[in-house]
């Protein structure tokens, strides 16, 4: 996959704030409706008795679904960003296991194998923070690229290799491209637009069946802290779900701890240390 199709560009690079401002104007538009649907219905049947107790089930019954179709959607973001940010320290382990690892080859392959691996660092902190869609499928070409290089030059420093070092090098290298690319599905995959459009839809009848039900003086400011607060529910959920461009995003302490304790620590510090001349060698 090179490309996003629309749907995916909409939900991942679109800007939270208009988008949850729309959300907004919907339930407010919404309220309004109930609001002056009730007073035609008073014009209308003026002459016969409202029923209070039913216009109470139905404002239960909606508000009730409502929050359980929330509490649904929210835990499915929740659970997404959970595993989103596991992924960040299991790949941040994973790559740092391959870079000791690689530390046994001889000094060509394991300068070549390092290097790539600190790029492949700054290429996922990078991919984790960035937040335009252009740069995104730009990042998402290079993060192959250097996968193929890693895994090219594990081949070619284990080629002439059958220990079980070279086999637990492959193996460990192998891991953590996988790790990789289950994170960037992860990062990719989202609640299914329909989803949230059927969540949005439903918000907004609950407003609306607000606005017809909710009478008095105190309505306005009733209507309004509902609108506010459906929509602060929505807007969680949706930034939760953005890991692109949302403002909640999983934490890269693990990725940006591994930059450091590579950029600090050259290959050479992995080695062992060399024995002074003359020293006898140690007896088992």
């Amino acid at each position: 996959m090179t490309e996003f199709s629309a749907t995916d560009r909409f939900f991942m690079f679109f800007p939270s704030i208009p988008l949850v401002l729309a959300v907004m104007a919907l339930l407010a538009l919404a309220a309004f409706s109930g609001h002056l649907a009730h007073r035609w219905w008073l014009r209308r049947s003026a002459s016969v008795e409202w029923d209070f107790d039913k216009e109470g089930y139905v404002l239960s019954v909606s508000s009730g679904l409502l929050a359980l179709l929330l509490g649904f959607t929210f835990s499915m973001a929740i659970d997404r960003f959970d595993a989103r940010r596991g992924m960040v320290v299991e790949e941040a382990n994973g790559i740092y296991s391959t870079f000791l690892m690689a530390q046994t080859f001889g000094a060509a392959d394991r300068d070549r194998i390092s290097a790539t691996l600190v790029r492949y660092v700054d290429h996922r902190l990078e991919a984790a923070k960035n937040s335009d869609q252009e740069r995104a499928v730009e990042l998402f070409r290079e993060g192959r690229t250097i996968k193929v290089q890693l895994w090219s030059e594990a081949l070619a420093a284990t080629r002439n290799l059958r220990d079980d070092v070279a086999s637990q090098f492959l193996q460990t290298a192998t891991d953590a491209l996988a790790v990789g690319a289950a994170r960037e599905a992860a990062r990719i995959g989202r609640i299914p637009p329909r989803i949230y459009i059927a969540l949005w839809l439903f918000s907004a009848i609950t407003a609306a069946v607000f606005g017809f039900a909710f009478q008095g003086r105190g309505k306005p400011v009733a209507l309004t802290t509902i609108v506010v607060l459906q929509t602060l529910a929505l807007a969680m959920i949706l930034d939760l779900d953005r890991p692109t461009s949302g403002a909640i995003r999983e934490p890269q302490w693990a990725m940006e701890d591994l930059k450091l304790r590579l950029a600090e620590a050259p290959p050479s510090a992995y080695q062992p240390a060399a024995e002074p001349a003359g020293a006898e060698p140690a007896v088992p």
